[in-house]
């Protein structure tokens, strides 16, 4: 019973940053104003989230956690890029089925929020979840600071902006319900992977690129 009412204040407190943000810009709405709307104190705001930006980005990190826990599903020999746009169209299809606490609604605010403030964007592209990272590693055999997991996590999370950027601006101009967000999210993340494909083919050899010899002699 505990767990659960901590876990609704929680959502309670997300769902307030979202729609103070929302009505007021992010810049504008105070952690006691968030604190507020839910009835507790900013010291309680502070128990669960350092900061509201914390707060806007949990939305996105509770969905990373559950594409974790998909990404361990993935039959391992598919390839690292593929392994986790697999795991993540399972989390938004759990999301649209409602079988997530974030709801599409919600996600769609916090996509809405995301996109319009400065400070927050380069949070969210930036922010590299060190579970996907390291269950990618585990995937390509190699430690979690070589640097292909790296790469493949910052392609991934380039390709997860650009569809989250595209729902967004649906969303703002009205041509995607919110509660389709989740679903509008997957069409976008399929679409996305399938540009990369045609943008990103396989490279040419580079003049003084470092040859198969010297890399085993390093």
């Amino acid at each position: 019973m505990r767990e659960r009412k901590r876990l609704r204040t929680r959502l309670q407190l997300v769902g307030a940053a979202v729609e103070l943000s929302r009505r007021h810009g992010f810049a504008n709405a105070t952690v006691e104003q968030i604190a507020a709307a839910v009835d507790v104190s900013p010291r309680t705001f502070s128990r669960y989230f350092p900061t509201k930006e914390a707060a806007i980005l949990s939305v996105i990190q509770d969905m990373a956690e559950t594409a974790l826990a998909h990404l361990d599903d993935v039959d391992p020999d598919v390839p690292p890029l593929d392994a986790l746009v697999q795991s993540h169209l399972r989390m938004l299809d759990d999301v649209h089925a409602g079988r997530h606490a974030v709801t599409p609604s919600l996600l769609a605010g916090a996509l809405l929020v995301i996109g319009e403030s400065a400070a927050l964007r380069p949070l969210a592209i930036g922010t590299t979840h060190q579970g996907l990272l390291e269950s990618v590693a585990r995937r390509m055999g190699v430690d979690p600071d070589a640097r292909g997991p790296w790469l493949v996590m910052r392609v991934w999370l380039s390709a997860l902006a650009c569809a989250s950027r595209e729902v967004g601006m649906e969303v703002a101009l009205g041509r995607c319900d919110a509660t389709l967000t989740a679903k509008a999210m997957r069409q976008r993340v399929v679409e996305v992977r399938a540009e990369l494909a045609d943008l990103v083919p396989p490279a040419p050899a580079l003049p003084g690129s470092t040859s198969t010899i010297d890399r085993g002699a390093r």
